[in-house]
């Protein structure tokens, strides 16, 4: 089993304080450095990998009044309604003259682009089908279509019988004539503008809604075998709008039919076919995957816990420094305890051949003590009679007493380091 590095206990003499460099090591910087670098490359790797790895996933972006607008602003409610209730709508992005032909009714909603040539194209589809219907939400129409004739329209005003008509809320509207899409329609909100708007510029018009001073709200007029439904207010069927008063009544009256006959016309909000070359896609905006959110989660938990399992093991600690020590020392370790059995003979034995051991390592000699005193006079210059004299001494048959084994052995330790000494150069 592999052991981490132990901490070395705080408050200890030689334990460095807080910041102070290890011996040994390249400075607490250094040491600092490569405790983080595993964690900073695991986190980097996991960034490369969500940000490059991970196809982009595209949601809508904010188009006012789109579909594909899942914001107060946008129409994704109704459209995600009618889908519900089979009547499978479509989001058209390619020109209105390449409708399928069982499609009947267009709606453009406050499209962000409507010149005078789109609106020919509108009126075109409108006029080459028998029943088609054109819904339009322009506040600004007669901005953008400044050629328009000038006729006068109908005043309109509230189309009901009977008792007085109750007041409205700023911005509500009520029919103004009986309309199959209005049947039981009290009140719409947010469909008139709060600032009456001159109507001099339409065509020969019906009122179908006005706000309660009788200001024309939505109006219609004949275009050749179809009609047109024009909205001076588009709010009243957004996401926000749409729970309100009578507002998903109308819508569904308005937009009911057999299923496949509807079409929302992203193509005027600037979404058109993907397929076409420079058309931008409602997911032009590339957003944030809804899981890569949940791998850089999990990347930085991941190296959280890889730091917390770290710390509890510490800075690592270089290894205490060897000391060389002498073969002697383990003479002298076994010595001492043969002297507190007291086998003074035992202990005389084993100093006389660590002596003699350390002699036989100093090159080829004979295995005598004649040999052994002319190798120690050649190495150590002292006399031969002096290893001589020691060995006959350890070796002698009566034990020797305690302060003369004492002697003995700093004798035999003496000559051993001379022997040592010896060894090297420059060595007396």
């Amino acid at each position: 089993m592999v052991r981490g590095y132990p901490r070395r206990p705080r408050g200890l003499p030689g334990s460095p304080r807080a910041g102070q460099p290890l011996a040994g090591e390249g400075g607490g910087a250094m040491s600092r450095v490569r405790e983080w670098a595993a964690p900073a490359a695991l986190l980097a790797l996991l960034l490369v990998v969500a940000t490059l790895a991970v196809r982009p996933q595209f949601e809508e972006p904010p188009v006012p009044y789109s579909t594909y607008n899942t914001r107060g602003d946008g129409l994704y409610g109704i459209y995600r309604f009618l889908e519900m209730e089979g009547r499978r709508p479509l989001r058209w992005r390619r020109p209105p003259g390449e409708l399928p032909p069982e499609v009947d009714r267009l709606v453009v909603w406050a499209p962000a682009d409507l010149d005078a040539e789109s609106w020919r194209e509108l009126e075109a589809w409108v006029a080459g089908g028998q029943g088609r219907t054109l819904i339009v939400a322009a506040p600004d129409l007669e901005e953008r279509l400044p050629g328009w004739p000038v006729a006068p329209g109908e005043s309109g005003g509230p189309d009901r019988e009977g008792g007085p008509v109750p007041p409205l809320r700023p911005g509500a509207a009520r029919p103004a004539r009986l309309e199959p899409w209005t049947a039981g329609v009290r009140e719409v909100v947010d469909a008139a503008p709060l600032i009456p708007r001159s109507l001099r510029w339409l065509p020969p018009a019906r009122v179908y809604l006005a706000d309660g001073e009788g200001h024309p709200a939505a109006v219609g007029w004949e275009a050749g075998p179809g009609r047109v439904v024009l909205f001076l207010r588009p709010d009243w069927l957004t996401n926000n709008a749409l729970d309100q008063g009578d507002n998903l009544r109308l819508a569904l009256g308005l937009l009911s039919g057999p299923p496949g006959s509807l079409a929302f016309s992203e193509y005027h909000h600037g979404l058109v076919d993907p397929g076409e070359a420079g058309a931008p896609d409602p997911a032009a905006r590339p957003t944030t995957a809804p899981w890569r959110p949940a791998i850089g989660q999990l990347g930085a938990a991941l190296t959280l816990y890889l730091l917390r399992r770290a710390a509890r093991f510490g800075s690592p600690l270089p290894d205490p420094p060897v000391t060389p020590r002498a073969g002697l020392e383990f003479v002298h370790a076994l010595g001492n305890l043969y002297r507190q059995a007291r086998a003074r003979q035992a202990v005389t034995q084993a100093l006389a051949a660590a002596l003699r051991t350390s002699l036989r390592r100093l090159g080829p000699t004979g295995t005598g003590d004649e040999a052994l005193a002319r190798l120690y006079e050649a190495r150590t210059g002292r006399p031969a009679g002096e290893l001589l004299e020691t060995l006959r001494a350890l070796e002698s048959p009566r034990p020797p007493g305690e302060a003369a084994l004492v002697a003995l052995a700093r004798r035999a330790e003496e000559l051993q380091r001379r022997v040592e000494d010896g060894k090297r150069p420059g060595g007396s």
